[in-house]
């Protein structure tokens, strides 16, 4: 008896080892009794076949035959698995429940065996919106290859097609080493009437998100016109002081408002399609002269004539959709200008103003968060279409309370105002710009068959697709007094000279003299230089 006892351990141990050799046992014949039992499934379906097969060739019905049997033998050779895990599953209890060692985790029933997990596909890295967080906006259109904005009458937006299977994109840095502005010493001394003001704190220094640029492909385009810019006027290499010593009694006309002549047209949109010259739909550019699909913010920044008042004070680009003429030819507008300008609520403090930073990207489309139908105007009279494009006044932060100069979906770092409270912004968009407003007329008669290239991207009303584009190149000091422009409300400021200022801007390269100043072409200028050239968009 004792000798029984002392044997226990060593039977222990003998049992355990069976054990763990059935279980390497099941592992290795359950996968491929799982597979048999697959291939004898799939042939007996090849045989359950109508009557007809009977007239099939032999060797083909033997092989149906052969088959048969296998399933047969497949199907006895698995109940006698099945029965036999039933009882090594209820021995398999009784022994881990002596012998907690044991533990080979057989819970799986004889179904699965043989049975590949499920491949998941890891997710795509890609860099964040921003550091803070960004609510998403009102109609959220993230797209990674950044579509053409397109906006319509209502908030989905016609973004020109793109192909899926697009080569990955690589990061470039918008700007690197965007300009910061200082705390204003000096303070400003408002008029009568006029709410209190004081010197905005200094704003911090932009923060650049990376955005995707397509690298070029290897195939050159079709088109040798994909990549060609129809210059329209030299622009200045000059520049004028700023005058903000103006003092006006109705606050609706505060602000600056800044004449343009048109630089350019061509097919290119370094926002939308940064790297990919001819991408787009047609534009018409004024601001910087060398506007193409490479410039960032640092580039516009650093070179390129101006075609607006102030020359190189402000080097910022601008363009919109062209408009085309019921025979297809692009026009050239009557008069162009640019308001910077803010409105709010009671609430409205306009202490929270702060300087557009420099490189800051805007777009504005009704896909950003609390765009308005107002806030995109194509209407006109007999003899004109006027087009009008507000663009948003709130800007994200990053966790240094830095404004986001740039999304990766062009528009979640923005949002327009309407929050309520002193700045009128949302919290997730706290920094507070002036407001970028477009106003353009063409001598168009507003019930004729015009239409804007981005109309071409799908069915809607004429001028249903109106937006605008906005990169910002000032010289620091100027967007200051801006500001405090902006700010005191009780000021009208513009640049000295009038609007005969920096002539130059108003010849074409081969010398001819296109525009009389900035509000006037020359008498008999061809409102239609390009003819029909300028298409919408590029086959």
């Amino acid at each position: 008896m004792r000798a029984s006892l002392q044997q226990l351990p060593r039977r222990r141990a003998v049992i355990a080892g069976l054990v763990v050799l059935l279980m390497i046992g099941l592992g290795l014949v359950g996968p491929s009794l799982a597979d048999d039992r697959a291939r004898a499934q799939s042939a007996e379906a090849r045989s359950a076949v109508p009557v007809a097969v009977a007239a099939a060739p032999v060797d083909e019905a033997g092989e149906a035959r052969v088959v048969s049997g296998a399933a047969v033998r497949t199907s006895v050779v698995e109940q006698f698995l099945h029965w036999f895990w039933r009882w090594w599953q209820y021995w398999y209890e009784v022994l881990r429940d002596r012998y907690p060692e044991i533990d080979g985790g057989l819970t799986a029933p004889p179904s699965t065996i043989g049975t590949p997990p499920a491949v998941t596909s890891p997710a795509t890295s890609l860099p964040p919106i921003s550091v803070a967080p960004i609510e998403p906006t009102t109609n959220p259109t993230t797209s990674t290859t950044r579509p053409e904005p397109t906006p319509t009458t209502n908030p989905t937006t016609t973004t020109k097609p793109t192909s899926t299977t697009k080569p990955t994109t690589t990061t470039k840095p918008i700007s690197t080493s965007a300009p910061t502005t200082t705390a204003r010493e000096t303070t400003t001394t408002a008029t009568p009437g006029a709410e209190p003001t004081k010197p905005p704190p200094a704003s911090p220094p932009p923060t650049t998100t990376p955005r995707p640029t397509t690298p070029p492909t290897t195939t050159p385009p079709a088109a040798p016109r994909a990549a060609r810019v129809y210059r329209i006027t030299n622009g200045s290499g000059g520049s004028t002081a700023m005058d903000a010593s103006s003092p006006i009694e109705d606050i609706s006309a505060h602000g600056v408002r800044i004449y343009c002549v048109i630089s350019h047209f061509s097919h290119d949109d370094p926002i939308v399609y940064p790297g990919q010259a001819g991408a787009a739909h047609a534009h018409m550019f004024w601001g910087n002269t060398t506007t193409d699909h490479n410039s960032t913010g640092s580039s516009l920044m650093a070179t390129g004539n101006s075609s607006c008042e102030g020359g190189t004070n402000n080097r910022s680009s601008y363009w919109i959709p062209s408009l085309h003429n019921d025979r297809g030819e692009a026009v050239l507008p009557e008069s162009v200008f640019v308001y910077y300008k803010s409105f709010g609520g009671p609430d409205f403090d306009r202490r929270t103003i702060r300087p557009i930073p420099a490189g800051l990207e805007m777009l504005a489309t009704r896909s950003v968060r609390g765009a308005a139908d107002y806030h995109f105007g194509a209407g006109g009279t007999a003899s004109e279409v006027e087009l009008k494009v507000s663009f948003p006044e709130c800007v994200a932060v990053d966790r240094g309370g830095r404004p986001v100069l740039s999304s990766r979906d062009n528009v979640s770092h923005l949002s327009y105002a309407g929050a309520g409270g002193p700045s009128g912004c949302p919290s997730s968009h706290p920094y507070r710009i002036p407001q970028v407003t477009y106003v353009v007329r063409f001598a168009v008669p507003m019930n004729s068959n015009w239409s804007l290239s981005s109309d071409h991207h799908g069915a809607g009303p004429k001028g249903h697709s109106l937006h605008g584009d906005y990169v910002a190149a000032w010289d620091p000091a100027t967007m200051d007094i801006i500001t405090d422009c902006v700010i005191v409300g009780r000021r009208n400021c513009g640049f000295a000279g009038g609007r005969g200022q920096l002539s130059e801007r108003f010849t074409a390269p081969d010398g001819t003299r296109i525009y009389q100043s900035s509000v006037d072409l020359t008498d008999g200028a061809d409102r239609t230089p390009l003819g029909g050239d300028l298409v919408p968009i590029l086959p």
